[in-house]
């Protein structure tokens, strides 16, 4: 099983705001339990954001960002993130 790396690269942002740190502000205040927790598994707001706006095949082909968008008390989102956490790709 192949995991995730710096090296590889992640599809470009699209933020919903004008600018890049309004985006995360945005993130940041609608579900911040779920960024900070983005943050700690990879390191940097950068690559914490492209990640939360990657369609995942685990959420049906949507965003991170959508499904927190239609339901903010999913644990989905989380529950991904731990599994990236620990390592466990299945």
């Amino acid at each position: 099983m192949r995991m995730w790396s710096e090296a590889d690269s992640l599809p470009p942002i699209q933020p919903r705001c004008g600018r890049w740190y309004d985006w995360i502000v945005d993130v940041s205040v609608s579900n911040p339990a779920v960024w900070k927790h983005a943050l700690s598994v990879f390191g940097d707001e950068r690559k914490a954001a492209r990640w939360l706006a990657t369609p995942l095949f685990e959420l049906e082909g949507r965003t991170p960002e959508q499904v927190l968008e239609s339901d903010p008390k999913t644990d989905a989102v989380s529950a991904i993130l731990d599994r990236i956490d620990y390592g466990v790709f299945s």
